[in-house]
């Protein structure tokens, strides 16, 4: 009924129209998550816009290969989705599978490193009206994959004051190409840091102790997409308390001689008593 109308019996009748909400997207940019692979995801984010002070109750995201949105150039399509939040998150990968392979939208879309996307998004308030698609923006995933850190120590349990022998074992991708690493040990160790891939270090305490190695990509680290380019791992080791340290000792020349008057003492009583026992004979 449109507004302003009025009935047979005088009574003003009013029809409320619900205005679309509106989104304002942001541009899409890379979060790294913590761990030694340092996955990387691009975080997609909007605004959601009300005149009536709606609040958001759903959206539907969409990654799309080329501008066009087509869905044989899907990469990810989340479907229309229950939920208030103004963010998602996708996950860049070696071998991202696209969203659309089996032709049905589960959300698990992933993109693909060193290549450029397009993303829009559509929001609903709480009556469920839609804004309709945000216009496509386009944005680029980083290079390649950043280091997956890890390393080894040998002895397994060294004791304190003992050296201990690091080995390097991060895993770098075949595009990757200046690297460097950057070892943290407890202070009292020596040293208590280090630059080099396989450092040696001899720690002065016992028990639990804290070893951090981070590693960077240098080529990462100068791409704008590649957030810091750096991966760490922390890891723990127990120190044991070292074993005594066994010396023999020379007797003092003294307690030499006062032994060697003993031992002849009872060695003249154990031959008066053979000669005593011959001579009974």
């Amino acid at each position: 009924m449109p507004a302003g109308y009025e009935d047979p019996n005088g009574d003003r009748v009013c029809t409320l129209i619900n205005t679309p909400p509106t989104v304002i997207t942001s541009p899409a940019s890379l979060v790294i998550g913590s761990g030694p692979s340092c996955i990387a995801r691009e975080r997609f984010r909007w605004d959601f816009s009300d005149l009536e002070s709606s609040s958001q109750s759903a959206y539907r995201l969409q990654v799309s290969r080329n501008p066009s949105f087509t869905q044989q150039n899907l990469q990810f399509d989340s479907g229309k989705v229950a939920s208030g939040a103004e963010e998602r998150f996708i996950a860049i990968s070696s071998t991202p599978v696209a969203e659309f392979t089996d032709g049905i939208a589960d959300g698990d879309g992933q993109l693909a490193f060193n290549r450029t996307y397009y993303w829009r998004v559509q929001v609903y308030d709480a009556s469920d009206a839609g804004s309709g698609f945000s216009a496509g923006t386009s944005f680029r995933t980083l290079l390649h994959p950043y280091p997956f850190v890890d390393f080894s120590w040998a002895p397994q349990k060294p004791s304190q004051g003992e050296p201990v022998q690091f080995g390097d074992q991060t895993i770098f991708d075949s595009g990757s190409a200046s690297q460097s690493w950057n070892w943290t040990f407890p202070a009292d160790t020596t040293p208590s840091s280090s630059a080099q891939q396989n450092p040696q270090a001899v720690f002065g305490s016992d028990g639990n102790q804290t070893i951090i190695l981070r590693v960077t990509d240098n080529t990462l680290a100068t791409d704008s997409n590649s957030g810091n380019g750096q991966c760490s791992k922390t890891d723990t080791i127990d120190v044991k308390l070292p074993l005594p340290d066994f010396k023999e000792i020379a007797p003092v020349s003294s307690l030499g001689k006062i032994w060697k008057e003993f031992v002849s003492f009872f060695d003249n009583i154990r031959l008066t008593k053979i000669f005593t026992v011959s001579d009974s004979l």
